[in-house]
């Protein structure tokens, strides 16, 4: 199996079947299954369709994840000291936990109920955080520090990936940069959020975003059905494509000096002191 994954620790066994009770770490070749134990060190894992997953009771260390491969912790799994390089891709489910996380252009999604700790991710990369109750996510990007606890994170730039804020969860003093999105569920809460050019935000059924402000370029904003968001739209234009779309109820919203934009309000939904100039 050389090219796609090393076992570089004794503790690494090799084994042909899978381990009971889908538990531990196991490595794949594509589908097929080529390796798993309760607990790996030093493995890197590259190539395509190629992957690693650390179920419950499993503990990998000093895992590479390599271009085009990826990395899924599991409830009750645990990653330490995990390097994902430029092209690679690491998930982190509700209950999983991963610590030391460095990463180049790489993806990262961490789910809610998922804990990861200590990351460092460039600038180029996507990282995709979940704002929730029993979720834990601390470290760096692009060298700036950040932490979501408490089911709250206030003052983050999403500066490549993207933001979920889902039920419980709040999200303050929010920047969406360009081509990233911010999700606002039932139960979730968004205040003073900017919405930068080409940036988008949906605000789902039961979410709410207070003191939007959506800056110039060809984004989007959706609230839906019993979706609750207050706007203000700012800047010197709009391309064609940029659209705020109402359902429901939305106050204090503002347009001026727009080119080619559009508001559109659909049945049952109610568009307040608004001023389209």
């Amino acid at each position: 199996m050389s090219g796609f994954f090393d076992l570089m620790a004794a503790n690494a066994v090799s084994v042909r079947a899978p381990i009971s009770g889908q538990t531990g770490v196991w490595v794949y070749n594509s589908k097929t299954l080529v390796s798993s134990a309760m607990k790996m060190s030093g493995v890197v894992v590259s190539g395509r369709n190629n992957s690693m997953t650390v179920l419950s009771k499993g503990k990998s260390y000093d895992t590479i994840v390599r271009a085009s491969a990826s990395m899924k912790v599991n409830a009750g799994g645990v990653a330490n000291s995990t390097i994902v390089s430029a092209g690679g891709y690491l998930y982190v489910s509700s209950g999983g936990v991963v610590d030391v996380v460095s990463a180049g252009n790489a993806s990262i999604t961490i789910l809610s109920g998922g804990t990861a700790t200590n990351i460092a991710a460039a600038n180029g990369g996507h990282l995709n955080i979940t704002v929730a109750p029993d979720t834990y996510i601390q470290g760096t990007r692009a060298g700036s520090a950040f932490e979501m606890k408490n089911a709250m994170i206030s003052g983050y730039t999403i500066s490549n990936g993207g933001m979920h804020v889902s039920s419980g969860g709040t999200a303050n003093e929010t920047t969406v940069a360009y081509q990233c999105y911010l999700r606002v569920s039932n139960g979730g809460v968004a205040n003073s959020t900017i919405v930068s050019s080409s940036g988008d935000m949906n605000v789902y059924s039961g979410g709410t975003a207070l003191e939007t402000e959506w800056r110039p370029g060809c984004g989007t904003l959706d609230v839906d059905i019993e979706g609750v968001a207050t706007v203000k739209l700012s800047g010197v234009y709009f391309c064609g494509e940029s659209r705020a779309t109402i359902d429901n109820t939305s106050s204090a919203m503002y347009l001026s000096g727009f080119s080619d934009s559009h508001v559109w309000v659909f049945s049952g939904g109610t568009a307040s002191d608004c001023a389209v100039e």
